[in-house]
């Protein structure tokens, strides 16, 4: 059986957000107060059917380098 940890590398020095985190980790659904954070980053659009393409030929080749096919 294979297992993972959401906590593996983590580090909190911070009682109040430690215990927070824990508090959330434990619940089955997080308190009517608390609001998430809003997520950071984005996410890439493919404006049309070539940008698939290329990247899943990309995707393919850099695949089959690290094979040896």
């Amino acid at each position: 059986m294979a297992t993972s940890s959401i906590t593996a590398n983590f580090y909190c020095d911070d009682a109040k957000a430690a215990n927070t985190f824990v508090d959330l980790l434990l619940s089955e659904k997080p308190p009517a107060k608390w609001v998430a954070p809003v997520p950071t980053g984005t996410a890439h659009e493919f404006r049309n059917k070539r940008e698939v393409a290329n990247f899943v030929k990309r995707v393919v080749r850099a695949r089959r380098s690290r094979v040896g096919a």
